[in-house]
């Protein structure tokens, strides 16, 4: 599984909860097109945010270099990093990040309490179900499966809804 994910820094305040830019990771799902004979893969945000944070920036009439280096800032601090520039859209400015230690690993009870699981056999067999591997074993006799952190992330926050029938989703393979 390869995981993508967009910082949306949003400067709109038709968009806001409140009066100040926010910044939100999202995950992204991978769209593939022809584009005159050329395939082309095009990156959409979807699901549920893992990462949200209120810079100290005025959205409407705030300095949106400040609320940047704030948003890097918050970022940062949370473990991702900026991998590309910043672009304006209509009511926001996007960057492409990743988990700056993206070898960071969880255990099963981190990766349940992560995605609100009642148990971690629940979570095990949500894990299973979205195609997350395990990454390796804790040592000791009752050492937990240990998963890659982003991994979970993404599988959690892209995955089907409630009743979906993933059965009969058509293979990509």
């Amino acid at each position: 599984m390869r995981t993508h994910f967009t910082a949306w820094l949003v400067n709109d305040v038709s968009c806001l909860a409140g009066d100040n830019c926010d910044v939100t990771v999202l995950p992204d799902e991978a769209h593939d097109y022809d584009n005159d004979g050329e395939e082309v893969i095009s990156w959409v945000s979807t699901g549920t945010d893992v990462f949200q944070a209120e810079t100290t920036v005025d959205a409407r009439d705030g300095d949106i270099n400040q609320a940047i280096r704030e948003a890097e800032q918050l970022l940062e601090d949370a473990g991702w990093r900026i991998t590309g520039s910043w672009e304006a859209v209509d009511n926001a400015y996007v960057a492409e990040v990743e988990r700056w230690d993206s070898d960071e690993t969880w255990t099963l009870q981190q990766a349940a309490d992560h995605m609100g699981a009642a148990s971690t056999d629940t979570a095990s067999k949500a894990l299973r179900r979205l195609n997350v591997t395990t990454v390796g074993r804790a040592p000791g006799r009752g050492g937990q499966s240990i998963y890659n952190t982003a991994e979970v992330m993404y599988a959690h926050a892209t995955r089907p809804g409630r009743g979906a029938r993933t059965d009969l989703m058509e293979s990509t393979e």
